[in-house]
Formats: C-alpha cells, sequence, structure tokens
C-alpha cells in the first residue's frame, strides 16, 4: 500500500502549497452500495493516516 499512501501524501502537498488555495481530500469515485470492499476501506484508511500525519 505504500504506493497508494505516496499518491496521497503528494496531492496533499501540491494541493496546499502556496498561498489562496483550498484542498478537498477526497476519493475520485465513491462507492455508493452497502458493502465496502476491504481494499476500498483500507484506502480511506491509509487517506485519514496521511492527513493525520501532518
Amino acid at each position: 500500500m505504500a504506493l497508494f499512501a505516496d499518491k496521497v501524501r503528494k496531492a496533499i502537498c501540491e494541493g496546499t502549497a502556496g498561498t489562496g488555495r483550498g484542498f478537498v481530500l477526497m476519493p475520485t469515485s465513491c462507492p455508493y452500495g452497502r458493502v465496502l470492499p476491504a481494499k476500498t476501506l483500507r484506502n480511506y484508511e491509509l487517506m485519514l493516516e496521511q492527513v493525520e500525519a501532518l
């Protein structure tokens, strides 16, 4: 999962660099069913971990 975490960190850095920038970290596609696949859930968790690490 390190590759996904790297992409999240890069998005955070690029999205928040400079003045006057707004940024919302969210997946490009959100599952809408009742069952969330394990990989999707882990990706959400990784996103949160990267934000909390800042």
